[in-house]
């Protein structure tokens, strides 16, 4: 399980993004900004490998852990996530390609008044056909 940004790639993303007036305007100290991720089907229904989100409140700091993020062009940072059995999952079952599943990834003013008191969504996609291998993880399915 992964998270895109972290507390020192979010900011980095949203100046390599802004030109450069932008920059002064949405960087300045006591601004918030958000990074939303969208994620829609290219399929018209999902019935496996549907995108899970992790519930934050299930989440123990020390399950989190800053990991590099290596391209060609650049070095960076995103989240990555242990498991643990106390971990709340939850997915749209059936998806279609008309219901596109919107979080946030960074909030610059993260804390319990966002709703992220430590850290942002946490998604991964994983196999419907294989649950019942990992039986003892708390799923909601949402529809």
């Amino acid at each position: 399980m992964a998270q895109d940004y972290t507390f020192i790639s979010g900011p980095i993303t949203v100046k390599r993004v802004l030109e450069e007036h932008h920059q002064q305007q949405f960087m300045r100290s006591g601004y918030r900004f958000r990074i939303i991720n969208t994620w829609r089907s290219a399929l018209p229904r999902i019935t496996d490998l549907p995108l899970g989100v992790c519930d934050f409140r299930s989440l123990n700091p020390d399950d989190v852990v800053e990991s590099d993020r290596v391209r060609p062009d650049k070095t960076g940072e995103i989240f990555h996530v242990y498991f643990n059995p106390e971990h709340k999952w939850h997915y749209l079952d059936n998806m279609t390609d008309r219901e596109p599943l919107v979080f946030v990834s960074y909030d610059s003013m993260a804390g319990n008044h966002a709703r992220c008191e430590l850290f942002p969504i946490f998604f991964q996609a994983f196999r419907i056909s294989e649950l019942n291998h990992f039986a003892a993880l708390p799923l909601s399915i949402l529809s």
